[in-house]
């Protein structure tokens, strides 16, 4: 039977644009790694470590990777933590409230409370990313894709 080789499919997604002075930069993030660490206590953190290169903008669209003078090709490296920091819709992997970090326009401690006491089910991030780990047949893709986005929107990529 021959060799299969499935599609080696990159996961990159664009993030928000960077603006050095008066020029407008786009930006993509390129996932690199996921590392799932755990405590002695058995607490669990996913570390979704991505590639972010800056673009010329071209017709609103990331363009060339800018290098040269003053550009690093390779762009910069950032670190995006699921942990029990935050809290998630297990269902939907939605992010409902982080510690010390306003994600609604509220009082971060109001956020918090408002999820920890929410009607439907919630858990921790770190335990959600422990639970995938161990029973869920998920799209890890997917999840990856959908964990930049939201750190994106949070102002990772700033």
């Amino acid at each position: 039977m021959p060799l299969y080789e499935p599609p080696r499919d990159l996961i990159e997604t664009p993030v928000c644009d960077r603006v050095i002075g008066e020029t407008l930069f786009k930006q993509v993030a390129r996932f690199k790694k996921l590392d799932h660490e755990q405590t002695r206590e058995g607490v669990c953190s996913a570390i979704i470590t991505v590639q972010v290169t800056l673009h010329a903008s071209v017709d609103g669209q990331a363009g060339p990777v800018l290098s040269g003078q003053g550009f690093d090709h390779d762009g910069y490296e950032q670190k995006l933590v699921a942990d029990n920091e935050t809290i998630v819709d297990p269902a939907t992997d939605q992010l409902l409230a982080i510690r010390h970090h306003s994600i609604h326009g509220l009082n971060p401690a109001e956020e918090w409370e408002n999820a920890v006491n929410a009607p439907q089910t919630t858990m921790y991030q770190g335990d959600y990313f422990m639970m995938v780990r161990k029973y869920s047949p998920i799209d890890i893709d997917g999840m990856i894709e959908d964990h930049i986005a939201r750190a994106d929107t949070m102002g990772k990529f700033r």
